[in-house]
């Protein structure tokens, strides 16, 4: 287990040594979250996710799946300007084993395409699109519309390692487009859930375990490095039909993000989430947070069936130029004989 560990670190700062400084901020767009459950802890997930939005958190956690399971959630974000939309699949593989499929887009959608003309130097007109171009008014006549997104595709994979240890990976593909350039990567995560007693849970995932590079076609690159998400969370049974769990998460990045995190010490810092979850019979939920972006957070759920759906409502102090954020979470089971996890 040492010999592991002492690899894992080495890699990271091999990693860290090689990447420049335009790697901040730049996979920024894989920080917004999945699913509202996690939104309305603050964030605070990587120790207690047991679904499908556990290729996204920490794909150790999908080895508590038991049958096959399908999520999506849309959210609307900065006033509604912003699309963000994530949708999941996975499934118990064998006995010790879980698989699952993952898909993040955030884009800027219908922006219209005003590029029409210029006006040069000399003071005369070189018209670059004719279709758009009104010579009458000298302005641009919309006719053309375009889209900014940003895709994530996740390919995770989890193992038993023994009764307490669960151990997760996960492979994903990025892709950046826009009307005039675009970009793609490939990075890696690692995570691990470790049941230290019957009430505490542990989690760790070391996301872009080896930084990630992507490259645009215009020649420019971008790397995001690597970070670490330790948590921890306990249970506190009250009677035979309610649960309180509160969980904290703290999130250690290396891009010199400054006064931009909670905590820094030169090039590396630090963030917090924490949440607060009361569980009524596993089938009603109540659940506040707090996450780094110093706003507070809650959310209520319901699980009827093989249907549960999760709602988030985060608290941007009140901020109106960004807006506060809805995010409304459907999950359904699917609980077909080649889905379900042996006994």
């Amino acid at each position: 287990m040492k010999k592991n560990l002492f690899f894992v670190l080495c890699v990271v700062w091999i990693a860290e040594s090689g990447i420049s400084a335009q790697s901040k901020y730049a996979g920024e767009f894989l920080n917004l979250g999945a699913g509202a459950r996690a939104s309305a802890l603050g964030g605070a997930m990587i120790a207690t996710v047991n679904d499908v939005t556990a290729g996204y958190y920490n794909p150790a956690g999908l080895m508590q799946l038991r049958y096959g399971q399908i999520a999506y959630n849309h959210t609307r974000l900065f006033i509604s300007d912003i699309n963000y939309d994530f949708g999941a699949f996975a499934m118990p593989w064998k006995d010790h084993q879980s698989l699952g499929f993952s898909v993040v887009r955030l884009g800027v959608d219908n922006i219209p395409h005003t590029e029409a003309y210029r006006i040069l130097p000399n003071g005369d007109i070189e018209i670059i699109d004719p279709d758009q171009y009104d010579p009458s008014q000298h302005r641009t006549r919309v006719r053309n519309y375009f889209n900014y997104a940003s895709y994530a595709f996740i390919f995770s994979y989890a193992r038993r390692y023994d009764d307490n240890l669960t151990l997760g990976a996960n492979a994903k593909l990025i892709h950046h487009g826009h009307r005039y350039a675009s970009a793609n990567g490939i990075g890696f995560d690692v995570g691990a859930q470790y049941r230290y007693t019957d009430r505490l849970l542990l989690g760790a995932t070391l996301q872009d375990l080896t930084g990630t590079l992507v490259a645009w076609n215009t020649g420019k690159r971008e790397w995001i490095r690597p970070s670490l998400r330790l948590g921890a969370a306990y249970g506190f049974p009250i009677g035979d039909d309610h649960c309180l769990i509160p969980m904290l998460d703290a999130e250690h990045r290396f891009e010199n993000r400054r006064s931009a995190a909670q905590w820094h010490w030169g090039s590396w810092s630090m963030d917090f989430h924490t949440g607060l979850e009361y569980q009524y019979k596993k089938s009603l939920f109540l659940r506040m947070g707090y996450n780094e972006l110093n706003a507070w957070t809650f959310g209520t759920g319901i699980k009827l069936g093989l249907f549960q759906m999760d709602y988030a409502y985060t608290y941007l102090n009140g901020n109106n130029v960004l807006g506060n954020i809805h995010r409304i979470h459907v999950q359904f089971d699917l609980k077909t004989p080649w889905m379900m996890r042996p006994q």
